[in-house]
């Protein structure tokens, strides 16, 4: 448990968010002090009343959060290292983390923005990211020797911008999270994994799931994972089904139901898409045209797959290991099983 609430207190609020940590709550306030400051954190003074507007909603929506001392890590600390410190159990001793030993389950849950870019000029390949609001500190930029984080520089629509520091240090992406995952598995080969992904193409971020060269060396359909994506790998993605996901999984567990996890995400995609009716419908049609054009030929999938191109909006989806433990897939695992019990 102190393990997930260091997970969690990772994310970044933004406004409308009932989910984040208060990361941002002392300088939203520090804004509403005056004009100045308002001018200095958003660029004009004129946007003092909605700055003092979003504090008040952050509040709001981060009461028990404050209430409790606010987020284990905050400014500086909220960078793609402390993510994988935190996952691998290698914290500093001050802070919590997933002790790296006795834990049946971790839940991980990403609210952010993310994207993509090729891993080189005219690969096919890309790599995919999620936003954090600092940089990785220099001594450990060599956390991303394992992403082509170069081919960014081809596609960089702003290369004049100067952001301090490398802009991929800002960035969270999933062939580190890849590698963390699969160091902690080796570790605790029975450790179940929990991981949302509530961000744009964020599909792109399980590949490691899906692609049979993952599959064939590092047997990721057999890992105990059950990864849960808000958009294909190439599509915007809404904002809300963290929040009907959080509450169905919420519901499973305070009211004791014999639920699996992937019961849990039917009754989540099935809220939604009856939320979003009309993106259903559109979406439905791009993908019935793309699959009408496509050559007999073609892969299986290739129309409608998670990494087409098509222009649909919003597909949510997961990815489901196996349980081993269990001996039965994690979409089948009770929720109840994820709990961690007390020490």
């Amino acid at each position: 448990r102190q393990g997930l609430l260091a997970a969690v207190a990772l994310l970044r609020p933004r406004p409308g968010d009932r989910c984040g940590a208060a990361q941002g709550d002392l300088a939203m306030a520090h804004s509403g002090q005056c004009g100045q400051a308002a001018q200095r954190l958003a660029g004009r003074a004129s946007l003092l009343p909605m700055l003092r507007k979003q504090l008040a909603e952050v509040q709001e929506s981060c009461r028990d959060l404050i209430a409790h001392g606010g987020a284990h890590y905050d400014g500086e600390d909220v960078n793609p290292a402390t993510v994988l410190q935190v996952l691998r159990g290698d914290a500093p001793p001050s802070k919590p983390c997933v002790p790296k030993h006795g834990v049946r389950s971790v839940l991980l849950i990403f609210v952010s923005h993310g994207h993509a870019h090729p891993a080189g000029p005219g690969s096919k390949h890309h790599e995919w990211y999620m936003h954090l609001p600092y940089p990785v500190p220099e001594s450990q930029a060599d956390l991303y020797d394992v992403v082509s984080h170069e081919g960014f520089r081809d596609v960089d629509p702003h290369p004049d911008w100067d952001w301090g520091a490398p802009k991929h240090r800002w960035r969270l992406y999933s062939q580190m999270l890849f590698q963390a995952y699969h160091s902690i598995l080796e570790q605790s080969p029975q450790r179940r994994l929990v991981v949302f992904h509530q961000f744009c193409l964020s599909g792109g971020v399980v590949e490691f799931m899906r692609r049979p060269s993952y599959r064939t060396y590092f047997g990721t359909q057999s890992w105990p994972v059950f990864a849960v994506t808000t958009a294909g790998c190439f599509e915007p993605a809404l904002g809300s089904f963290v929040g009907i996901w959080c509450e169905e999984l919420a519901a499973a567990l305070q009211m004791k139901l014999r639920r699996s996890l992937g019961d849990v995400q039917r009754r989540a995609e099935a809220r939604y898409w009856a939320e979003n009716r009309g993106i259903k419908f559109t979406n439905d049609q791009i993908l019935a045209e793309a699959a009408d054009a496509q050559p007999s030929e073609a892969p299986s999938g290739s129309a409608g797959s998670e990494c087409s191109h098509a222009s649909t909006v919003g597909r949510v989806g997961c990815e489901a290991g196996f349980d081993g433990k269990s001996c039965q897939a994690m979409a089948a695992l009770p929720v109840q099983e994820i709990v961690n019990e007390k020490a």
